[in-house]
């Protein structure tokens, strides 16, 4: 990747507000997360699923680094809900 993309990824990483982050570009495995709940819409069968797992996989990894890694006590929230709401879809509970 050349330094000047580089450069903007990292600064669209650091969130706004400066001061309190909330919202910020989407990182890798929110990305990874949004691209395979797309293909999963698109794809059927098997591909389908498989779509499905990588999306979710995306889901708490992002979440995970939220709650661990999270600038802010709503960064943390945030991860704490999406680790819960991944729980309740993996779980079948809301079926």
């Amino acid at each position: 990747m050349p330094d000047d993309l580089r450069a903007l990824w990292r600064r669209a990483q650091h969130g706004w507000p400066a001061s309190y982050p909330l919202v910020q570009f989407p990182n890798a495995p929110l990305l990874v997360a949004i691209a395979g709940s797309l293909a999963a819409r698109v794809l059927s069968g098997d591909a389908s699923a498989v779509a499905t797992a990588v999306s979710r996989i995306g889901v708490v990894i992002w979440a995970y680094e939220e709650l661990v890694h999270g600038d802010n006590a709503v960064r943390r929230v945030f991860g704490v809900a999406g680790l819960t709401y991944m729980a309740v879809q993996i779980s079948g509970v809301a079926d």
